[in-house]
């Protein structure tokens, strides 16, 4: 293939991946819960408050909350405006990508390893959510790409680190996990200087180094320490972090467990062994053909890999979406095979070995194909179906129409109780109360909701808001309310259910139930 053909092929790609983000963005689909705790979080803090932990066991970096603040009051909390910087780092690191991908490989590879991150389905659907996982993705690929330019020595070296310096001084504030890998880079580069036996360039590393660490360093006395002793963060993330007695084979153990996560949740390639072959013999060709650029992949992901055996990182799934675009570069270098072939000293061994090493590219090729094409097939999906998580806002906008003024509408106290306070008033769905479970008491063992609110006949109806709930909760709700009355109807969507309980004529015995927990319903305003 000609060199304007694979860069007219790379640009598609680049553009396809664009058009599948900015399709996904478009179809505005309702918050869900990770992102309503974010936005009430945010909700709550000051512009001035940045170097404060985030309440409801929240994490994002003070200057990508920086930018969301002001978006969100510009816009009043609108769904697609709140996803725009999401959209655009979404974007961005594709393009980043397409220009790491060919400053260390051939055209057909860098078109290879584009095409994986423009198809990723995990990298498209946070691409259009309010969180800051694709700005983890943008800031680590463009303070990588800055470093393999500084230690390929392309352009001018003086410009590229200072350019290097800086961004990794601002990526500190902007990605948790850009922070470690701007290390790592620093790290890579002075151990490049190292093996050259350069002492200006080893100079020029340590310094360049300075304004990632001081960052780091000041966001951890006054942030992260904070945030990372949240016990909430602590117990979500607990599986990700190695156990406190460290062995050797438990260090094994975690680093299997974290590996199959990034597989299955971040970079959603099946087949695994295809996966680890591809992968190993890339890295490979990539050593033998650009040592620096190797360096410039392995030492980065290893500061992140040691911060995770630190318990300083929570390696798993989204956290760990920044590593997409690296493998995908190492994958698809084992498709320069014949570029390294090529570089054999006797024509006749090189030719022997071009046509061997063709090959092998050939099936690696085909490989690639086989990793790519199931997530070609989502892609192809969700043009016409976007992807959608518990679509609250479409059940209560459906409510707010058949809702009659001698209804109820309880929520349940988790995930639901956040979806209604911020959708409810936006849809008309009217005021609502939260259901919220205590221990048993004597009060308790007498009567149940169900029985109380048919007893005081205010109500005609009562509609149950069920969404992101413990299935012991829901269980509880449904037998409670039961005595209320049978229900008579529901309004679905994805992840989403509203059940419509109808007074009953006369009294309902209580249900046979092991749960004695007594379930009240609150004024959401009386909640912290």
């Amino acid at each position: 293939m000609g060199r304007r053909v694979l860069a007219a092929a790379t640009a598609l790609a680049v553009l396809l991946g664009a058009v599948l983000r900015v399709r996904q963005w478009a179809h505005g689909r309702a918050f869900w819960l990770d992102e309503l705790l974010l936005q009430r979080a945010m909700s709550q803090q000051r512009i001035t408050e940045l170097l404060d932990p985030l309440g409801f066991a929240q994490s994002a970096p003070p200057g990508w909350l920086a930018v969301q603040h002001v978006v969100l009051r510009i816009s009043g909390g609108d769904e697609r405006a709140a996803r725009a910087l999401p959209l655009l780092c979404g974007i961005g690191a594709i393009v980043l990508t397409a220009l790491l991908a060919r400053t260390l490989l051939s055209g057909p590879a860098a078109l290879a390893a584009t095409a994986l991150v423009a198809a990723c389905p995990p990298l498209i659907s946070y691409s259009a959510e309010f969180k800051q996982y694709s700005s983890d993705v943008f800031w680590v690929l463009l303070v990588v790409l800055l470093g393999v330019r500084v230690a390929l020595r392309r352009g001018r070296p003086g410009r590229g680190r200072v350019a290097l310096a800086v961004t990794g001084g601002v990526a500190v504030w902007f990605s948790h996990a850009g922070a470690l890998v701007a290390l790592g880079v620093f790290a890579a580069l002075a151990l490049v200087a190292l093996a050259r036996r350069d002492a200006r360039e080893l100079r020029a590393a340590v310094a360049g180094g300075v304004p990632a660490v001081a960052g780091l360093a000041l966001e951890w006395a006054v942030l992260l320490r904070r945030t990372a002793a949240d016990p909430v963060l602590q117990d979500y993330w607990a599986g990700a972090f190695p156990p406190d007695r460290l062995s050797w084979a438990a260090a094994a153990d975690w680093a299997e467990r974290r590996i199959a996560s990034v597989r299955v949740t971040a970079l959603a390639l099946d087949h695994p062994g295809l996966l680890l072959v591809l992968l190993l013999a890339g890295l490979l060709v990539l050593g033998l053909t650009r040592p620096p650029g190797l360096a410039l992949l392995l030492v980065p992901t290893a500061a992140v890999a040691g911060a995770g055996l630190a318990g300083a990182y929570p390696i798993s799934g989204r956290l760990a979406l920044f590593l997409v675009p690296l493998v995908a570069v190492a994958v698809a270098a084992v498709l320069d095979l014949p570029r390294l072939a090529s570089r054999l000293p006797r024509p006749a061994a090189r030719r022997a070995a071009t046509a061997v090493a063709t090959l092998l590219a050939a099936g690696a090729a085909a490989g690639v194909l086989v990793l790519i094409q199931p997530q070609v097939a989502t892609d192809w999906q969700r043009i016409g179906h976007p992807e959608e998580k518990e679509e609250t806002r479409t059940v209560l906008t459906a409510l707010a129409a058949r809702r009659g003024p001698r209804d109820l509408l309880l929520v349940d106290g988790h995930g639901a109780r956040y979806a209604a306070a911020f959708y409810a008033p936006r849809v008309g769905a009217g005021p609502f109360e939260v259901l919220v479970p205590a221990p048993a008491d004597r009060r308790c063992r007498q009567t149940s909701l169900g029985a109380r609110l048919w007893a005081e006949q205010r109500y005609d109806q009562v509609w149950l808001f069920i969404v992101h709930t413990r299935p012991a909760d829901e269980a509880l709700y449904r037998a409670q309310l039961a005595r209320f009355g049978p229900e008579a109807g529901r309004l679905e969507a994805r992840d989403a259910l509203l059940v419509r309980l109808d007074r009953s004529p006369a009294p309902v015995p209580p249900p046979l139930s092991a749960d004695r927990r007594c379930l009240k319903a609150v004024d959401p305003a009386n909640l912290a």
